[in-house]
């Protein structure tokens, strides 16, 4: 009887188990979010998140978007010229955006007005606060801080 309430315990644990992200990292349902404090390009941006293992962040939906400019409004309280690199471009193909870590076609998009604007100049994507941290297309090479996402499940790897 012991031995079944001893496996019966572990079990419930192991069920209990959540997967958490890494310490500076926020969660938002299964994936977590690192804010940068640094600025980079684009480009140089997607390189510091794959050193994590992780991506430049991915907006699938109108709850996730509003997660993220929660937190960006937290941070920069709520009136910012700030700016976080997001992974879509349209540096392929002009106007049709693209998550660039997985190559899908972007579904949800939440342009601030008036937006993208910038052509073939800009073809890279940013929640900008001079428009309430919606959507903006910018120049890949301005220095810009970052949001880095990962799956909660594959955030608790040990890096190394």
């Amino acid at each position: 009887m012991e031995i079944a309430l001893i496996l019966l315990g572990a079990v419930l644990c192991f069920l209990r188990v959540e997967a958490q992200c890494r310490d500076g990292w926020l969660t938002f349902h299964n994936n977590c979010y690192l804010f940068s404090r640094d600025k980079a390009s684009w480009g140089e941006s997607a390189a510091i998140c794959n050193v994590f293992h992780s991506h430049l962040a991915i907006i699938e939906s109108a709850e996730e978007n509003s997660f993220l400019k929660s937190e960006l409004d937290h941070l920069h309280g709520g009136s910012s010229s700030a700016a976080y690199w997001l992974d879509g471009s349209d540096i392929e193909v002009e106007d049709i955006w693209r998550w660039s870590s997985t190559g899908q076609k972007i579904t949800y998009l939440n342009w601030a007005a008036n937006q993208p604007n910038n052509g073939h100049e800009s073809n890279c994507m940013c929640l900008y606060g001079g428009l309430s941290f919606n959507m903006a297309d910018e120049h890949c090479s301005t220095s810009y801080n970052y949001i880095c996402e990962i799956s909660a499940d594959d955030a608790g790897e040990i890096l190394g």
